[in-house]
């Protein structure tokens, strides 16, 4: 049972470890470590936890970069590049 849970953690750290922009950009290769290696789950339940990821708020983050969040609340100093 712990071999399991230390797959199960290497298989996550070295998708997290490649991989920029969030959970968008890891399904990839979530998918290909998970039904194409190690065949944990089926291509169909990968689709369908997928698409329940999706539906749900807040599951699959997009990564919001820039001051877009605390612009209303803490003044800006101006932009050198623009």
């Amino acid at each position: 049972m712990i071999l399991d849970f230390l797959r199960l953690f290497w298989s996550f750290f070295k998708i997290g470890f490649f991989t920029f922009g969030g959970g968008l950009a890891m399904i990839p290769f979530i998918e290909d470590e998970f039904v194409a290696k190690r065949k944990w789950v089926s291509a169909d339940d990968m689709r369908e936890m997928v698409i329940l990821a999706q539906t749900l708020p807040g599951v699959v983050a997009v990564p919001r970069h820039g001051n877009s969040l605390r612009a209303p609340l803490v003044p800006q100093p101006p932009n050198p590049w623009s």
